[in-house]
C-alpha cells in the first residue's frame, strides 16, 4: 500500500538530526495538526538519520539529501518529498513537500554561504562574492552540486542574500518560538 500524507500520525516515530534544522522544522511542519499529539525528544544520533529508516529503526525521517542520496539508489529508502520548492535534477520522480501535502508554500531547505565580518571592506566582500559566483556557476561545479543533492542556483547578490537570511530567521524563528524550542540551539 503506498504512503498517504494522512497517515502522518506516524510522525510520533520520525527521526530529525537536530532542535534548530530544516529536516527537524520541516518535519513538525509537514505533521501539521498531528504534531498537537506528539511528544518530541532530542536525542544523539551517530551515523544519520536515513540510516536510522534504511536499518528500519524509525519510519521515517526528513534527512539531508546527500546522505539519502546512496540509500534511495541503492533501492534501501523510499524518497516521499524533497523539502525544496522545486523538484530536484537527481530525482525528478519524486515532488516537493509543498505538493505532497497540499501546502504549496511549504519549503525547507539548507543553504550555504560564506559569511565574512561585518567590517570587511566593501571591494573585499564584492570580490570575494564575484569570484564564488564564478565558481558556483561553472558547469562541472553545478554537475557536483547536483551529485550530492543539492540543487544549483544562481548565486544573490551580497543584498539578496541578507534579505533571505532576514526572511528565513523571521519565517523559522515564529515556529521556534510558538514549539518553545527557542535557545535549543
Amino acid at each position: 500500500m503506498p504512503f498517504q500524507w494522512s497517515d502522518a500520525w506516524l510522525l510520533h516515530a520520525v527521526c530529525a538530526a537536530g532542535g534548530g534544522r530544516a529536516t527537524t522544522l520541516a518535519s513538525v511542519v509537514a505533521a501539521g495538526d498531528y504534531i498537537n499529539h506528539a511528544v518530541l525528544t532530542a536525542a544523539e544520533i551517530r551515523g544519520g538519520v536515513a540510516r536510522l529508516v534504511a536499518a528500519g529503526h524509525v519510519v521515517a525521517s526528513v534527512a539531508e539529501a546527500g546522505a539519502s542520496l546512496p540509500l534511495i539508489r541503492d533501492g534501501k529508502l523510499r524518497a516521499l518529498a524533497v523539502t525544496s520548492a522545486t523538484r530536484f535534477p537527481t530525482l525528478p520522480e519524486v515532488p516537493p513537500i509543498g505538493e505532497a501535502v497540499g501546502m504549496p508554500e511549504l519549503e525547507a531547505v539548507s543553504w550555504h554561504v560564506i559569511f565574512a565580518r561585518h567590517d570587511t571592506p566593501r571591494d573585499i566582500v564584492n570580490r570575494l562574492h564575484d569570484e564564488m559566483k564564478s565558481i558556483m556557476a561553472a558547469p562541472d561545479m553545478q554537475e557536483k552540486i547536483m551529485r550530492i543533492g543539492l540543487i544549483p542556483h544562481d548565486t544573490p547578490s551580497v543584498e539578496g542574500v541578507q534579505r533571505y537570511i532576514k526572511a528565513e530567521t523571521e519565517k523559522w524563528g515564529t515556529l521556534v518560538r510558538q514549539l518553545g524550542l527557542e535557545g535549543s540551539q
